[in-house]
């Protein structure tokens, strides 16, 4: 069998995955009757994440529990688990995290008379996909971010010198949605806004379809596709290859998220024209008049503060999600070490409103949407400020902006 440790899908985000545990057993007892041997399999659950610890015990009835050895079908001992035959537990490995996919095993009881009794289960483990990364074909690039729970942005921003006006012309995409996890598996459609580059030039897109399997490299793809439905472009991951943005520095803790943040810059929705002096940027500055202070509580919960001196009336209310939270200890768990150097990234539920045409240099950029689901990547800067990413779908089209925390 062969140990995918850096598995992550090469544009489906990022080292850490996704998906969520769920609950109820999946058993199939093979006794006939009360009266017979029979083996209880307790502590399993149908979910699990790849760097969490799976605890399941063994118990039996109508044997000699003195003498009782435990067996497992097709266990490879040591790999992903260990079990231990006297006590009737079946772990995972401590120190390394478990491969991604469907497990079904067989137990088997055995006692000092002869006595035996079988039962199988089943559980998945959810690939973990989190954080961001470039997907490389072509000499273009697209930037992936992903966060555990399955928010999922893909963007592109491509600048195209134009001799006529001596200047640049700026074409943006953003894509906004969804990918969800099935074990090894990570699919799903994202809403897109703006144009994509292309061998045969820029091609408005409004959907993304994303597919990969984390244990089979080389699979994944990224379908686009027009308003019409027609297909514009693929991007492959056999025809390229994927880097992961990494940030040494460690994940900011729960605790330093906290604080008050000032936006200040916004992407570009969709194209731009430069003039000769200025140079292509995706993103572009926001009007401090025009946005509000974004303070983050100790419990969590977004709202906005208007300064004295500001005449914005954008209003963001939200709260970051508890599952958001929960992921800094399992990293930093046993299992996590092969994503912490990976970008965090987090989630929630945001609403946003009165928050419309805020960039400086061209009208009509907002970040207005309805209460949903919002993601940020958090970045340092060279001298350790901590900045927000913000990605959300808007109310017609997904947007991207900045803000960067002042005080705490």
């Amino acid at each position: 069998m062969t140990r995918y440790r850096n598995c992550f899908l090469a544009f489906t985000l990022f080292l850490v995955a996704s998906c969520g545990v769920g609950v109820g057993d999946k058993l199939i007892d093979t006794a006939s009757s009360p009266s017979s041997p029979s083996v209880t399999v307790s502590g399993v659950k149908a979910n699990y994440w790849q760097d969490e610890t799976i605890a399941i015990s063994f118990s039996v009835a109508n044997m000699d529990r003195t003498t009782v050895n435990y067996s497992i079908s097709d266990l490879d001992e040591g790999y992903d688990f260990t079990l231990d035959s006297k006590a009737g537990t079946f772990r995972t490995v401590s120190d390394q995290y478990t491969d991604a996919g469907e497990y079904s095993y067989t137990v088997t009881a055995t006692d000092g008379s002869g006595k035996t009794a079988s039962r199988s289960f089943q559980f998945l483990v959810d690939a973990v996909v989190t954080g961001s990364r470039f997907f490389y074909k072509d000499e273009r690039s697209l930037q992936i971010t992903r966060s555990r729970d399955g928010l999922t942005a893909v963007v592109d921003g491509y600048a195209v010198f134009d001799a006529a006006t001596r200047g640049y012309r700026q074409d943006n995409m953003i894509c906004f949605g969804e990918t969800s996890v099935n074990g090894a598996d990570i699919s799903g459609t994202l809403n897109c806004g703006g144009r994509l580059f292309t061998p045969s030039g820029f091609e408005t897109v409004s959907r993304a379809q994303i597919e990969t399997d984390v244990n089979d490299q080389g699979t994944g793809s990224i379908v686009f596709f027009g308003s019409d439905g027609a297909q514009v472009a693929v991007w492959s991951e056999s025809e390229g290859y994927s880097e992961e943005i990494e940030d040494f520095r460690g994940w900011p803790t729960n605790t330093e998220i906290p604080g008050r943040y000032l936006p200040f810059v916004i992407a570009h929705q969709y194209h731009y024209v430069y003039s000769f002096e200025e140079q292509p940027w995706f993103f572009q500055p926001i009007n401090s008049f025009d946005m509000p202070e974004i303070v983050i509580g100790s419990d969590y919960k977004i709202v906005t503060e208007v300064p004295a001196s500001n005449t914005s009336a954008c209003v963001l209310n939200g709260e970051i999600g508890q599952l958001a939270l929960d992921e800094y200890d399992l990293v930093h768990g046993d299992k996590g070490e092969n994503w912490r150097n990976s970008l965090r990234v987090i989630s929630g539920e945001l609403q946003a409103t009165n928050c419309s045409d805020v960039g400086v240099r061209s009208s009509g950029i907002s970040i207005d949407q309805p209460i949903g689901p919002f993601m940020a990547r958090l970045d340092r800067l060279d001298e350790g400020e901590l900045v927000l990413r913000f990605y959300g779908s808007g109310v017609d089209r997904p947007f991207i902006f900045a803000a960067l925390k002042v005080s705490d």
